[in-house]
């Protein structure tokens, strides 16, 4: 089951739920060998320049129906940026990665690794970064990175996951990422 993440991705980060201009999905970057010390840290690369995250969250996707696979959207959001509960959206502006991860479970992300050319229990369905983006005026950079190659590895240990990037553009250029941390699942309406 594969659908249009750019309409998605900006509904979730965009309140306003009209915009369908581009795809903004924050993919999970890979990094090479991370050891599980307390300084390894949370981060996306993108053409070699590193960007902090402080948050990750999964949102099941409404568009899923009850026999599977389930789309699972993954993001991990600089400082900058925040969830708005209320508004059902994010706001403010910072960097991100986004993907759509399709899972076998209805009721969490599959431990696995994930790729572009995968099953679908295994598959990420479209792709993107922002740079300096600002959900509310659009300013920034928006990479869209769904055509691209490279895996994103899920690991869960009790209610923490450790996620590994290491991902390409259709233009070769790297988005690679780590993060460990509790990863809510958030519902958007």
């Amino acid at each position: 089951m594969i659908f249009n993440l750019k309409y998605n991705v900006m509904k979730k980060f965009n309140c306003i739920s009209g915009l369908i201009f581009i795809a903004v999905a924050i993919a999970i970057s890979g990094c090479d060998s991370k050891d599980d010390s307390a300084t390894s840290k949370n981060y996306f690369s993108y053409d070699g320049k590193e960007y902090a995250i402080d948050n990750g969250y999964f949102s099941h996707w409404e568009e899923n129906n009850n026999d599977g696979p389930y789309v699972w959207g993954f993001f991990l959001i600089s400082e900058g940026l925040y969830l708005d509960y209320e508004a059902g959206g994010f706001k403010g502006k910072g960097d991100g990665f986004a993907v759509n991860l399709v899972s076998s479970s209805e009721t969490e992300v599959v431990e696995g690794t994930y790729s572009f050319d995968g099953t679908d229990d295994f598959l990420i369905d479209g792709a993107a970064i922002i740079i300096g983006y600002d959900i509310e005026t659009e300013d920034g950079i928006v990479v869209d990175f769904s055509e691209g190659s490279g895996t994103i590895d899920v690991k869960k240990t009790g209610e923490e996951y450790e996620v590994i990037i290491n991902c390409k553009t259709a233009e070769g250029k790297e988005i690679n990422g780590y993060f460990k941390g509790s990863i809510p699942i958030v519902e958007f309406d």
